[in-house]
């Protein structure tokens, strides 16, 4: 049987959102339900009827000296990036973002979380990450006004001298390339195999977007994280291809609206934490 560390006391979890939680007295993992029932989830007109399709968890795993702390979180579209702020700026690493299920209405993606680190303080940064679901749950969000690439027509020169890197137009679009390499199976992976992060722009200087995916080494991951959200940028999901391939790259999908120059300098931040 595990041993069950002395520092780990269930009463301790107890000012937590949605606390209590069970004792696991065989590994001595404590786990913690986090239920979504404001949500009425329904897959092709199918209700999702389990509490578990829907409710997320958190694990506090007993270590010398700590715990490791485990959880994944079910989110709608406008609580992600909130959500995913707190647990950046209380040091919980982000590690996938991604959704469960396909044509669920409404949309769902689940934010997975890892730390390791002083029981108290995990607990405490947890506290904080849900007081922030609850904090953002059910608020408005205001829609911006539409933007139409092939209206308006996007000058490329300010972003190229903010990213030092030229990219092509199309279809109204302007889209910057910038190929990393893997191997795999002592093979070369490159562009053309989809090893590079790919960004486009478009709308005028006022009032611009830009989407596309990064591809960061896993120590790049939390800190790329860090700098697009501190720039306001969106971050959609968070995938890892898992081909085996040397390195391994995570991809981070981004979204976002500004001026253009505010954008490329997000973008240009990110490349900079990456090496790029």
């Amino acid at each position: 049987m595990a041993r069950v560390d002395a520092g780990l006391d269930p009463g301790g979890f107890d000012s937590l959102p949605w606390a209590p939680g069970a004792l696991d007295r065989s590994s001595g993992t404590y786990r913690l339900a986090v239920p979504r029932p404001d949500l009425v989830v329904t897959v092709d007109g199918v209700r999702l009827g389990s509490p578990d399709a829907v409710a997320g968890w958190a694990a506090f795993k007993p270590v010398p000296g700590g715990a490791v702390l485990t959880a994944e979180l079910p989110l709608l579209a406008d609580e992600v990036n909130p959500v995913l702020s707190a647990a950046l700026l209380h040091d919980l690493r982000v590690t996938s973002l991604h959704p469960h299920f396909a044509r669920e209405e409404p949309r769902l993606l689940f934010l997975h979380l890892a730390a390791i680190g002083e029981t108290d303080s995990l607990a405490a940064a947890l506290g904080a990450v849900l007081q922030t679901l609850e904090d953002v749950r059910g608020q408005p969000r205001e829609i911006p006004p539409p933007i139409d690439p092939g209206l308006v027509t996007f000058y490329p020169a300010p972003v190229d001298s903010i990213l030092h890197v030229r990219g092509r137009m199309r279809d109204g679009a302007y889209e910057i390339t910038l190929p990393r390499s893997a191997t795999l199976e002592g093979f070369e992976l490159g562009e053309s195999s989809g090893i590079a992060s790919r960004v486009t722009f478009a709308g005028g200087a006022s009032s611009a977007v830009v989407r596309g995916r990064l591809a960061v080494l896993e120590e790049e991951l939390q800190p790329v994280l860090k700098a697009l959200r501190a720039a306001g940028i969106e971050v959609a999901s968070i995938d890892d291809a898992a081909m085996g391939e040397e390195p391994n790259y995570v991809y981070v999908h981004v979204w976002g609206r500004g001026r253009a120059t505010a954008l490329a300098q997000a973008i240009r931040d990110a490349l900079d934490v990456m090496g790029r």
